[in-house]
């Protein structure tokens, strides 16, 4: 083999290996970024819904019709919690809204308020989801927090349909 056709294929073979890391790697920052938007949307999300549950007051019907409607008028929301200290301060009362092929199902329930931190998690039902949390002050100065819980789709479903495009132009290329 000449020594013409040995630099030929070198270079090739370079150019290929380039294309195709430039490619996982555009993949994945390309991923990120989708997943920050939703990061930051479920941020301004958690901020306004919360503003609208401390003007709602005590009223469990009203507080349950304000997590439902946060959950219906925003895609890709699968649930939000609310947990409000319960009058001696010991536990927490619980409201929660999941969005279901059914409808939105409530879930009530009393127990202590473990401490929760946003980050990204494995959902049983939703696949990888953002966990938000916001505390704030109910409408009686008690302490509260709303748990906001956004499915990640969208971001791998945007790579998965990219993921063809750009192997193929990797491939073309070289």
């Amino acid at each position: 083999m000449s020594l013409r056709l040995q630099l030929v294929l070198l270079f090739a073979a370079v150019l290929a290996a380039t294309l195709l890391v430039a490619t996982v790697l555009g993949l994945n920052i390309g991923q990120r970024s989708v997943e920050d938007e939703i990061r930051k949307r479920t941020d301004e999300l958690a901020s306004a819904t919360t503003l609208a549950l401390k003007r709602v007051g005590n009223d469990d019907d009203q507080l349950s019709e304000e997590l439902a409607a946060t959950v219906r008028m925003h895609r890709g929301l699968l649930r939000a919690e609310l947990a409000r200290q319960a009058a001696l301060g010991i536990d927490s009362d619980f409201t929660a809204a999941k969005i279901t092929p059914s409808g939105i199902v409530f879930s009530r329930w009393r127990g202590p308020a473990t401490r929760l931190a946003g980050e990204v998690v494995d959902d049983a039902e939703g696949g990888r989801a953002l966990r938000v949390v916001a505390a704030f002050n109910d409408s009686r100065g008690a302490r509260a927090r709303l748990v906001l819980l956004a499915s990640l789709a969208e971001a791998e479903r945007l790579v998965a349909a990219e993921r063809k495009a750009l192997l193929e132009v990797a491939v073309g290329a070289s």
